[in-house]
């Protein structure tokens, strides 16, 4: 009688039990990483935001030096319109100060509302997000509190 080896039968594939743990290690860490990537999109729109606005201040700027060291509303919104990719039609000028030394641009940049305060005399400018009322640029450093 002829002896037979029962080769036994392999499995080449996964069970079902190391699918589901490897599928659940995976939605873990895209747990961790999808607010990380919204925070770097959010950054990235306020950088856009601050590049326009620098845009923005350099046309009121050469608007200023154009109308005798004032800011003529009308002038600084043509300027903008020339100069910058601003989109004429949804700027809002408003100049203020006395003798007009300073502006500010209401501008839309990614579906968010900011405004650019220019100031002719320090020739710097201010972001500021409308809905959230926050300053984006110059940038605040935070002030820690020394206890002796």
């Amino acid at each position: 009688m002829k002896k037979r080896i029962k080769s036994a039968k392999k499995n080449n594939g996964f069970t079902l039990i190391e699918l589901m743990v490897v599928i659940t290690i995976i939605l873990i860490m895209l747990g961790f990483l999808i607010p990380k990537l919204y925070g770097y999109q959010q950054k990235a729109k306020q950088t856009k935001a601050i590049n326009t606005a620098k845009q923005i201040q350099t046309a009121a700027m050469a608007s200023y030096s154009d109308c005798n060291q004032e800011f003529d509303t009308i002038d600084v919104k043509n300027t903008i319109g020339e100069l910058t990719g601003v989109d004429n039609t949804s700027t809002i000028v408003a100049a203020a100060g006395t003798i007009h030394q300073n502006v500010n641009v209401t501008f839309k940049s990614d579906s968010a509302i900011y405004v650019v305060g220019v100031d002719a005399q320090s020739s710097n400018f201010t972001v500021t997000d409308i809905v959230s009322k926050a300053v984006i640029f110059p940038k605040t450093p935070a002030v820690t509190a020394i206890v002796p």
